[in-house]
């Protein structure tokens, strides 16, 4: 019968051990990852070597949140640096979806109002970039993809701007937006208006998501 006790305790031991191990193997992973989402996106795949199966120890960390937010910037950053070019539409296309797939699953479950937001600032950034490539020679069209990107793009903004009303950059970008749009002649619905300009850069203008 004493056997038995001690059996157990060895394997609550063991277990423990391995959790401790799993634990550390995400604190690097998550660092390492981090630093890869700036230099070299593609390589970041948030998914640490584990000994106990079943998301164990990412559960016990509470750290999906985290890896989600970093898996979608990585995405967003290899979308932005991929060149446009008339014979690459279609992964253009694909990447960009994918990424703003990754971005708005955040932006629905993430806690942090500050991600949120930044969040839906780089799926409008990712609509902005579509609609800056040419759709006609008339540049934006009133109708059609153009107008669809627009729109997107807009409801991406101002969501961000009601996430967190202290984001100045999805501020920024909204009334650049805008005032492109304006300066195009499109019509612009009563649902989306400009803030006060923050005379700072926005997401479109420089590099987004920068630090992580």
């Amino acid at each position: 019968m004493r056997f038995v006790p001690a059996f157990v305790l060895l394997v609550l031991a063991a277990a423990f051990a391995l959790l401790s191990a799993d634990f550390r193997s995400w604190g690097r992973t998550l660092r390492s990852d981090d630093a890869l989402v700036a230099v070299a996106p593609a390589q970041a795949q948030f998914a640490a070597p584990v000994h106990i199966p079943f998301g164990i120890a990412r559960s016990v960390l509470g750290i999906g949140d985290d890896i989600a937010y970093g898996r979608a910037l990585a995405e967003y950053r290899v979308a932005a640096a991929i060149p446009v070019r008339l014979d690459n539409a279609a992964q253009v296309a694909a990447v960009h979806t994918l990424a703003e797939n990754e971005l708005a699953a955040v932006a629905r479950t993430s806690g942090n109002p500050q991600r949120a937001s930044q969040a839906e600032t780089l799926v409008g950034v990712l609509s902005f970039a579509d609609l800056a490539q040419p759709v006609g020679v008339g540049g934006i069209r009133p109708t059609g993809i153009g107008r669809s990107q627009a729109d997107a793009a807009l409801a991406s903004f101002d969501t961000a701007v009601r996430e967190n009303p202290d984001d100045v950059t999805a501020k920024y970008d909204l009334e650049l937006l805008l005032r492109a749009l304006l300066v195009q002649g499109t019509r612009i619905g009563p649902a989306s208006q400009a803030g006060p300009s923050t005379g700072r850069h926005g997401a479109g203008g420089g590099q987004p998501g920068s630090g992580y």
